[in-house]
């Protein structure tokens, strides 16, 4: 019985593990996609303030 209880807290905190990587993953994956929009947002306001510049 002592096995399968000691089983049970292994899987459990392997779960624990992975939820914790999948949690960090989608902020990782949210930051790029932050970083990503601000990137467009800059290179969107370099080409208006060019065009601008170009009248």
């Amino acid at each position: 019985m002592e096995v399968l209880s000691g089983l049970a807290e292994a899987k459990k905190g392997s779960y624990e593990e992975r939820k914790k990587e999948i949690d960090t993953t989608k902020e990782k994956i949210i930051c790029i996609e932050k970083e990503k929009i601000e990137v467009e947002l800059r290179k969107e306001e370099r080409e208006q303030k060019k065009e601008e510049f170009e009248k």
